[in-house]
């Protein structure tokens, strides 16, 4: 049986103002490449059903993600705010 480690990354980014739009982009391009998605609740035929959707930001840019579709499970759900 294989031990597996999860791993968070926490603490402070400063990121130079005119490279942010940039690694917004990439962060998205990852999170796409790398299976990451977001995983909500709806009503259909008033039955709630998860699905799964692409990741993108709010309307205050913050990108919410809890879902892997190559390990097909949903994970802790992680934030990346757009605006820092």
């Amino acid at each position: 049986m294989t031990e597996r480690n999860e791993y968070k990354l926490e603490g402070t980014v400063c990121i130079p103002e005119d490279r942010k739009k940039e690694l917004n982009r990439h962060i998205l391009t990852v999170l796409y490449m790398c299976g990451i998605r977001n995983v909500r609740e709806i009503t259909l035929a008033g039955e709630p059903v998860e699905v799964v959707e692409l990741v993108g930001p709010d309307d205050e840019k913050i990108i919410s993600c809890n879902y892997s579709i190559f390990e097909k499970r949903k994970r802790e759900t992680c934030t990346y705010n757009m605006n820092i």
